[in-house]
């Protein structure tokens, strides 16, 4: 019984916690009138399961509530009137940007073996599904946007225009 009221009480703490870092990011989002476009994640712990540290990266997936948080963004969003959609998450972070084509990954930094391309992986993630989202990025606005946000890995991120 004590067990349970404790868990409760953690819950609640989380919730709480939740609920008031989406209510920041909703504001902020909606400061600058645009809406988020976030990953399906279904499926995301079947995924972790097929992997050789399967036990360590199942518990670590599943104590974290990433779609709790997409849920709160998206029923947020919706009450300000802005839809919340959702795009595909395979490859994003494998798929350069720029030319379009799977590479290998190695860490935190992709880096595409057919035009020289080099960033962090969720960097490119996130330029990825833009592009899926249909915004897209000119080579030159890319840097621009890299150089101007300080998203360079010691400077190793250039795209040649």
């Amino acid at each position: 019984m004590l067990m349970e009221k404790y868990c409760k009480r953690e819950k609640r703490r989380v919730n709480d916690i939740l609920h008031k870092v989406t209510t920041a990011i909703v504001r902020e989002f909606i400061e600058k009138g645009v809406s988020p476009v976030l990953e399906k994640l279904k499926g995301l712990s079947y995924n972790t399961t097929r992997n050789k540290q399967a036990k360590y990266k199942n518990r670590k997936v599943s104590s974290l509530p990433y779609r709790k948080i997409q849920s709160f963004l998206e029923y947020k969003m919706a009450w300000y009137g802005y839809k919340t959609p959702y795009v595909s998450a395979k490859n994003t972070s494998k798929t350069c940007p720029r030319c379009g084509r799977l590479s290998k990954t190695n860490g935190q930094v992709y880096e595409c073996r057919y035009c020289g391309y080099r960033a962090d992986r969720p960097f490119v993630a996130c330029v990825n599904i833009l592009k899926m989202w249909g915004i897209g990025f000119t080579p030159k606005a890319l840097n621009e946007i890299i150089e101007r946000e300080d998203l360079s890995r010691n400077n190793s991120i250039h795209i040649p225009t």
